[in-house]
């Protein structure tokens, strides 16, 4: 993580950190002032006040905003890379991980025991160990310096697809992420024992819902997605007019994130 982001992580996690102290540390980092500038200035919080400096991106946003934010911003590097056929292959899994995030948010704010923020980051996460993976791969790829093919394309995929998930855990971890949220990135595959107030079972949907709109990079179980989604409206209790809502939300909410990073 950017210095400067894991500095203005733990000064808004600190009541006595101080919004002034977060705009200087963001002032000093040369990549993230403009994204937060460009993302205070696309909120919509009801004022028509222009943001023309940090301290005023700061107080627009506030310490909640401000956190999600800073994560994005962060996981959205993860998933950008030199090598151009990595970077091909993570455009489409930075879509649906956004898809997931905007899903999962919705879909935690119809809750009142699931907090929507931690919700949209364990979304954001969940498959944020395939681009890490890759990266490793191809570094070591590198080292061996050999003109003869080191892994052939399906052995790279299913590596990558056997280990993303302890990849993703171990870089949570290493953000100091809350365990829910943890927890989610290792077991959203699946609907958690703990019902529908679980933020993993959250992610489980959204990423069901996210694959049978087509936002996907690589095959999948067309009946299993099924499965999951059928056990994901039971689960909690959506009917088909609110599952249209969602997807309504997932369309202006990827409009909205591009209108903030344009």
């Amino acid at each position: 993580m950017p210095v400067a982001a894991r500095e203005c992580l733990k000064l808004v996690d600190d009541p006595n950190g101080g919004m002034l102290r977060v705009a200087a540390a963001l002032g000093r980092d040369p990549v993230i002032a403009p994204l937060v500038l460009r993302r205070a200035r696309s909120a919509l919080l009801g004022t028509h006040t222009p943001v023309k400096t940090m301290e005023q991106a700061v107080a627009r946003l506030g310490s909640r905003q401000l956190r999600s934010i800073l994560l994005d911003i962060c996981t959205r590097r993860l998933f950008e890379s030199k090598n151009p056929a990595i970077r091909r292959a993570t455009r489409g899994l930075w879509e649906h991980s956004l898809a997931v995030a905007i899903l999962s948010r919705a879909i935690a704010r119809r809750r009142r025991d699931v907090d929507p923020e931690a919700a949209y980051l364990a979304g954001l996460l969940h498959d944020v160990g395939k681009p890490v993976a890759a990266s490793l791969l191809l570094e070591v790829e590198r080292t061996l310096a050999t003109n003869h093919e080191w892994l052939s394309k399906d052995a790279w995929v299913d590596f990558i697809e056997e280990c993303h998930r302890e990849v993703g855990v171990a870089l949570a971890r290493s953000w100091e992420l809350q365990d829910d949220v943890v927890f989610a990135i290792a077991c959203s595959q699946r609907y958690s024992v703990d019902g529908p107030g679980s933020i993993s079972s959250v992610v489980c949907f959204a990423n069901a819902l996210a694959k049978s709109q087509g936002i996907y990079t690589g095959a999948f179980d067309t009946d299993a997605v099924q499965g999951l989604i059928r056990d994901g409206l039971g689960l909690f209790k959506i009917e088909q007019e609110q599952l249209d809502t969602l997807f309504t939300e997932l369309r202006d909410g990827n409009a909205d994130y591009a209108a903030g990073s344009s």
